[in-house]
């Protein structure tokens, strides 16, 4: 996975890769746009889904802005986020679209690791400025699913909200799960399994 940020942000950029012991690259997508590139996983030992979900920022990108990780009040928890982040990755892969989480540091055990469940996700920990973005797409106040509908002339869309629907990307399940489940969070998960039912097995009766 990637970490992109804005070449204005390198400084903190180069901290946070400081921080976290990961390596530092620069890359451009086209005219001045430049993003600072933090390798987080080893890109060859995943099998990443064909298509423009994962190319860069040209040719379009969804941006779903996921909100600060906190309780009730004061942020958002894990599950709004993935069905945030699921539903994303359907509209940028049916619109043909790439796609890049913006999301606060707090979240970064989320996305920091070989088995972190967003570690296959272009991420960002800097927000898009609102004069970057074509469309802003946010979830119906009721939470039931509603189309999404992406005029050809938009090729910045940041989607925020609460996307609580499986409509939104039942039609891609193979997709979110190859993203959102990528082999070591499944052995991670099946481990995790395992050391509970012994722990469950060993308690005495």
């Amino acid at each position: 996975g990637l970490l992109l940020v804005p070449c204005v942000a390198a400084k903190d950029a180069e901290a946070f890769a400081a921080s976290v012991g990961r390596t530092l690259g620069r890359a451009f997508f086209g005219g001045d746009d430049c993003h600072w590139i933090l390798h987080k996983a080893p890109l060859g030992s995943a099998s990443f889904p064909s298509g423009a979900i994962l190319r860069g920022l040209a040719g379009g990108v969804v941006v779903p802005v996921v909100r600060e990780l906190g309780t009730s009040g004061q942020g958002i928890r894990l599950g709004n986020a993935l069905f945030l982040i699921a539903a994303a990755i359907a509209v940028a892969a049916d619109h043909d679209m790439s796609l890049l989480v913006t999301m606060s540091d707090k979240w970064k055990e989320y996305f920091i690791g070989d088995a972190a469940i967003l570690s296959q996700l272009p991420t960002s920990l800097w927000y898009h400025r609102l004069t970057d973005v074509d469309l802003l797409v946010g979830s119906p106040a009721d939470m039931q699913h509603e189309p999404v509908v992406i005029p050809d002339s938009k090729k910045v869309v940041m989607m925020h909200g609460y996307f609580q629907h499986t409509k939104y990307f039942w039609h891609r399940l193979g997709l979110v799960r190859a993203l959102l489940a990528p082999a070591p969070t499944r052995r991670a998960a099946a481990d995790a399994w395992a050391r509970g039912v012994e722990g469950a097995l060993a308690c005495p009766t």
